[in-house]
């Protein structure tokens, strides 16, 4: 599905790779916070800090929370 995180954490890589950005500071906002810890966990050497922004606000229901915790491996409570 295109609006999987998985799919834009692969595309957040890309631009990285193509930009020659060793570890940037990644600022994500809203479901953005939620690819840019996916992106930070799938790739801890390639993220610098992260500045997430409202990305509570985004996963509320307990399914969003399951979800989350099967894309990054980590559950925030």
């Amino acid at each position: 599905h295109d609006k999987e995180p998985s799919r834009y954490v692969a595309l957040l890589k890309e631009v990285l790779d193509e930009l020659g950005a060793a570890k940037p500071v990644i600022f994500g906002r809203d479901a953005s916070a939620v690819v840019a810890v996916a992106f930070k966990i799938q790739h801890p050497s390639r993220a610098g800090a992260l500045i997430l922004e409202n990305m509570r606000d985004k996963i509320q229901s307990e399914q969003a929370w399951a979800r989350q915790k099967k894309v990054t491996g980590y559950r925030w409570r």
